[in-house]
């Protein structure tokens, strides 16, 4: 499933994940494409929608690299395919994926529409798919038309949109809307109409008689002319009180009675939230007078996350539009003293509420329950049943027909509600970046903030935008003007006095508290879970990981994450994925260091170490088949490690569990694994050099290093020297990766191990013919040869033969080596490594392109390039993408050169390297 929102910042959803699209003027290339859907672009118009009138002159060559890497970005298999058409190009897909064109339809079937509600529905929809400015944050003359053009499309669409509100007799909720409209258009005429109308209805004739007058004034000063006729007649009609401007006669009548108006204050501060406030929004959009269904909105999210601010805010909102009253109630679903607010008294409080004389209250649940409903059945009533705990406290309370709303909000997920009563689950996470700047803002104070703006940004990330937390840390130094920002984010900044830092006299606002009242709520079970999850070293954790780390048999630890999940004391990113918000992790530090004894901790650290090392293993030998892993100890006999049977599967786990198998083997380290530390970084080399994550590489093998000299162990220091050998000799620096290498050769002679020698003899080959030094390459790769075959070392033997190839063919002795490779062809096939299998093809086509027999190269480096996609060894593909574009241009085929050199270019520059230049230069000169 695809979505293309061009209604907002550009992106492409698929399948839930955010598409990468580069940086924006990719982005550009791609919202060219999308607004001309299913029409061809000629690369003309398309160089001049992005780049404006004076594009630079790399910019056709430029525009083929961003189409390479969007066609990377947008599998044909989502339903959305970007290709090469006749003079341009062009993205076909089903209009109805693009939010602009969905917008559009939406639009003209609700102005179609016969019936008021009907048109409401569909104008709110179309509304609804906008997230900000059009294509927003991408600059260009083109583009800039288009967004105008955009704008005033939803300006209309707006407009369209508010005449069937107030014919549905909505201008009270209409009001706050009409007021932020007019102030951002003050000269449009329409709205200022529609503000008048809704203001008159809604009994403040005075300022519907203001609006028409400071509209008259702006229009004199600005443009010199007076108001339309019908914004006259609009005046005029409000001037004598004339009856066509009644709105619908309500359907409900008001109780008798006081009319309840329970709701809370709500924040002078609030801050941010807007998407949230525009879901609730359409819901409230479908609580009309004629509707019969009861709605409910169930809000959710981790402790401190301003649940009950954001339905209090709206309450306030909309409040106006509920004659009936509003009703409020604080069911304490996670108040550590008094306990949750029973069902039976809640409803004998919410009676009271509505107007039941306390002696006409039943005695029975049952009888309370349906006296409520029936009461509540004909009114316009807005509830807000705050702090929930469970789903069956909340049934019950529940209206059962008529045009109420009802707001609960709760720490816990409340599936039920969502599942049987029909709710629309809105779950709230922290604020982003600039919502958090503008509470910081708005509670210390502009000045403060703009003094100091890099320290506010690091007070944010500590807080982990958890509005609580930082309104804590604001009201801290609002309370103290003398104490910077700066120094406020140093007390922070040391996790175990966080949350002391976050703490304030009144117990209930405390962050450690907060948090508390959600944790006591948990089985021991559950609760035993989230302290030891805190003990992982890295930023998330999978299910089977979290099974080892607790020492848990798989079944019952999901039962157990999903009890944290449900309470969001961890939340879930993707099935089976798990991760803590930082200040949840410090607390569950806390408790694991107070409540965990010191033996446990170690225990279950060693047994996730053994985990990760276990299947770490397990996905190498699947990577790279030959490759001799070093012997390990046994697992605990509660953990498993994965299967990962397959090449893809093992490359999906390395990507998933990198960040975290960095983090594993420097905790490892720290703890005194040291053998698990330098292992770790060797069982996944083949992951590496397919993958080259330069920095992360780096980091596993300068931990490993560092274990395997404090233990001793030469024969670590051995295979992780040769292994930074690799790195630095992918990086293209052979003279650091020559000192390595000649330090592993002392050491796999030192220790005896021939295997390890045939490992340093291939390595220095390799980086001698990278410097040039090809009689040292040579005498190299033969030693490596004698000595493989001495000790039946056949993966050795083969990488010889295929670097003697290599050697042979930069020497110009092209049948020695076509013979040495095609050697190492056989024997990459008779052992089943695809990745020398890969090199030989490659050295092969490279061999046959030297010698001009064009055929045969291009056939040998097709089936190079094939198997080096299969495996993911991009850096290799990068390489024979660029001889296969040699091919080309000796062939007179540049426009194929072109295409295999722009990949080519795309891959570098992923991967940081400096060929992106030299081949940019290359297609120049095409």
């Amino acid at each position: 499933m695809v979505e293309c929102r061009l209604l907002g910042v550009v992106e492409i959803v698929v399948n839930g994940e955010l598409a990468d699209l580069g940086h924006p003027r990719q982005q550009a290339v791609l919202a060219v494409l999308l607004a001309e859907l299913n029409r061809v672009v000629s690369i003309e118009s398309l160089v001049d929608r992005v780049w404006g009138y004076n594009p630079p002159t790399t910019a056709r060559n430029t525009l083929y690299a961003h189409v390479a890497r969007l066609r990377r970005a947008l599998p044909a298999s989502a339903g959305i395919l970007l290709s090469r058409r006749g003079p341009g190009y062009i993205v076909e897909a089903d209009p109805e994926v693009v939010d602009l064109y969905r917008f559009r339809r939406l639009a003209a079937d609700a102005r179609a529409a016969d019936d008021d509600r009907a048109a409401n529905g569909l104008f709110a929809e179309a509304l609804g798919l906008w997230r900000g400015p059009a294509f927003a944050g991408l600059a260009s003359p083109w583009l800039d038309g288009l967004r105008v053009a955009a704008d005033d499309e939803f300006l209309a669409v707006t407009v369209s949109h508010n005449d069937v509100r107030l014919r549905l007799g909505q201008h009270l909720e209409l009001l706050g809307d009409l007021r932020r409209l007019t102030a951002a258009h003050p000269l449009d005429e329409r709205l200022v109409g529609q503000l008048v109308l809704a203001a008159y209805r809604s009994g403040y004739r005075a300022e519907a008689l203001d609006q028409y007058h400071q509209m008259r004034t702006r229009l004199s000063d600005e443009l010199g002319v007076g108001p339309g006729p019908q914004l006259r007649c609009r005046y005029e009609q409000v001037l004598r009180d004339d009856p066509v401007l009644a709105g619908p006669v309500p359907q409900h009548p008001r109780a008798t009675g006081q009319v309840p108006a329970q709701l809370p204050h709500e924040l002078s501060d609030f801050t941010g939230r807007h998407a949230e406030l525009e879901a609730l929004r359409a819901l409230f959009a479908d609580t009309g007078p004629a509707n019969a269904i009861a709605l409910i909105s169930a809000i959710d999210g981790l402790p401190g996350v301003g649940k009950t601010a954001l339905a209090v805010k709206f309450a306030h909102e909309v409040g106006g539009a509920f004659p009936d009253g509003q009703l409020h109630i604080d069911l304490r679903g996670f108040d550590p003293e008094r306990g949750p607010v029973r069902a039976d008294d809640a409803l004998g409080y919410l009676l009271r509420g509505i107007g039941v004389p306390p002696e006409q209250v039943p005695l029975e649940l049952d009888d309370k329950v349906g006296l409520y409903r029936s009461l509540l059945a004909e009114k316009r009533i807005l509830i807000v049943l705050d702090n929930a705990a469970t789903t069956d406290q909340v049934r019950p309370l529940l209206p059962g027909r008529g045009g109420t709303l009802t707001l609960v909000t709760s720490r816990n997920r409340l599936s039920g509600l969502v599942a049987r009563d029909g709710a629309r689950r809105i779950t709230l996470g922290v604020l982003s970046t600039s919502e958090a700047a503008e509470l910081l803002r708005r509670v210390v104070g502009h000045s403060r903030v703009s003094a100091e703006p890099d320290s506010a940004s690091e007070l944010a990330r500590l807080c982990g935008h958890l509005p609580l937390a930082l309104r804590l840390a604001a009201e801290r130094a609002a309370s103290c003007p003398s104490l910077s920002l700066s120094a406020l984010a140093d007390e922070l900044m040391t996790e175990r006095h966080r949350l002391d830092v976050l703490a304030v006299d009144d117990p209930a606002s405390s962050m450690r508290a907060v948090f508390w009242w959600s944790y006591r709520q948990l089985p021991p079970a559950a609760a035993r879970m989230f302290r030891i999850l805190s003990l992982h070293p890295g930023p998330d954790i999978s299910l089977h990981g979290a099974a080892a780390l607790s020492g848990t048999p798989l079944t019952l630890a999901r039962q157990q994450l999903g009890a944290l999940t449900n309470t969001h004391l961890i939340e879930q990113d993707a099935p089976g994925r798990y991760h803590f918000h930082d200040l949840l992790r410090v607390y569950a530090a806390e408790l694991a260091l107070a409540e965990e004894p010191a033996q446990e901790r170690r225990l279950a650290m060693r047994r996730v170490i053994g985990w990760y090392l276990h299947t770490a293993d397990v996905a190498g030998r699947a990577l790279v088949p030959q490759r001799r892993h070093p012997a390990f100890e046994p697992l605990d006999p509660s953990c498993t490690p994965l299967g990962l049977a397959s090449h893809s599967e093992a490359l999906e786990w390395c990507d998933a569990e990198r960040a975290n198998l960095v983090a594993v083997a420097c905790q490892a380290h720290q703890i005194g694994s040291h053998q698990a530390a330098w292992k770790l970084p060797i069982m996944l080399w083949g992951y590496f050099t397919l993958r080259k994550p330069w920095a992360d590489w780096l980091a596993m093998l300068q931990t490993g290093l560092e274990a395997a000299h404090q233990i001793g162990d030469m024969h670590g220091e051995c295979a992780i020297v040769n292994n930074l050998g690799v790195l630095y000799n992918d990086r293209h620096q052979p003279t650091v990766a020559m000192t390595y290498y000649q330090r592993a050769l002392e050491l796999s002679r030192e220790t005896g191990d021939s295997y390890a020698e045939v490992t340093a003899f291939n390595n220095l080959s390799s980086v001698c013919r990278n410097l040039a030094r090809l009689s040292e390459a040579s005498d190299y790769a033969s030693q490596a040869l004698l000595l493989a075959r001495k000790i039946e070392d056949r993966w050795g033997e083969c990488w010889a033969q295929n670097t003697l190839g290599e050697i042979c063919c930069d020497s110009k002795r092209f049948e020695d080596a076509l013979n040495h490779t095609r050697q190492a062809l056989v024997l990459s096939r008779e052992i089943g490594h695809r990745h020398d299998e890969g090199s030989a093809l490659h050295t092969l086509g490279e061999t046959n392109w030297r010698c001009h027999r064009f055929e045969a190269a291009q056939a040998d480096l097709e089936q190079a390039l094939a198997i080096r996609r299969e495996i993911s060894d991009r850096q290799g593909t990068a390489h024979t993408l660029t001889v296969l574009g040699e091919v080309m241009q000796h062939t007179g085929r540049a426009e194929e050169a072109r295409h295999y050199w722009q990949e080519a270019v795309a891959i570098h520059e992923d991967l940081g390297e400096a060929q992106a230049a030299q081949l940019r230069a290359r297609l120049a000169e095409l």
